[in-house]
């Protein structure tokens, strides 16, 4: 099984759910109601990825408005940066 079959859309959904965040509520509500398959189209993994880089972008650059230790909030956010890297790499390799 490759990473693309890994990344199905309830895979994605499990992960996502750990945060509560509008963008990865965003991602939830798009692979929700608006994707049908498991296996994600190229539109799909473009518009969750999108949605975690906004994520990170707008809160886990800035940790200590939240009151985290540095290495908390570095942990807090591990697997959505993990989650962004397998879908960036995914576009990578389907798109060329």
């Amino acid at each position: 099984m490759g990473i693309r079959e890994k990344l199905t859309r309830e895979h994605i959904l499990t992960r996502l759910n750990a945060y509560g965040f509008l963008e990865c509520e965003n991602a939830m509500k798009y692979l929700l109601h608006i994707c049908n398959e498991d296996i994600l189209s190229m539109q799909a993994f473009r518009y969750v990825y999108s949605e975690i880089t906004e994520c990170l972008k707008n809160h886990a650059t800035d940790i200590s408005r939240y009151g985290f230790a540095k290495a908390d909030a570095m942990s807090y956010f591990q697997d959505l940066k993990l989650l962004r890297k397998e879908l960036e790499f995914v576009i990578s390799i389907i798109h060329s």
